[in-house]
């Protein structure tokens, strides 16, 4: 995967959270993280655990989908 795919799918992760009125600090206590875990997440700095995904796309009421796609262009 090239280092601007895996920007591009943080940049999803990020604008989907916006995008369902959550800030950082909201979404790290529904994972039970600290907010520097979805900070450093969404820059691509950390790595996405799948338990930490399928928490993430319910919550931003997004189909998976909807982040996979920025592979596919």
């Amino acid at each position: 995967m090239s280092e601007e795919d895996q920007k591009a799918f943080f940049d999803r992760l990020r604008t989907a959270r916006i995008e369902a009125n959550l800030t950082q600090v909201q979404v790290a206590k529904k994972l039970k993280r600290h907010q520097s875990y979805i900070s450093q997440m969404e820059s691509g700095k950390r790595r996405l655990l799948i338990e930490d995904f399928y928490i993430l796309f319910r919550l931003y009421n997004k189909p998976p989908e909807y982040f996979y796609s920025v592979f596919s262009k």
